[in-house]
């Protein structure tokens, strides 16, 4: 999920960059961060079976009792990626 946020974002700066040319880049560029929520980390971990990053953000204090954009909780989107 983050990965493909990030993936896309990038995609996308290129295509702006080409669109003007690159005649404006400047030398100092900032650096772009991206930020996630915690709810959307540990939905990541969780689809990509990262079983040591979902006990670190469980234990940063990450409500398991999070909803995610389809209506059901983490324990149901674990069992939907456990096979």
């Amino acid at each position: 999920m983050r990965c493909d946020q990030i993936k896309a974002y990038y995609e996308w700066e290129k295509a702006f960059l080409k669109q003007e040319g690159c005649a404006k880049k400047s030398k100092r560029r900032r650096k772009h961060r991206v930020h996630f929520s915690l709810s959307d980390m540990i939905q990541d971990a969780i689809v990509g079976h990262d079983d040591k990053e979902v006990l670190q953000l469980l234990k940063d204090s990450v409500d398991p009792h999070i909803v995610t954009s389809s209506g059901s909780s983490l324990l149901h989107l674990q069992l939907l990626f456990a096979l």
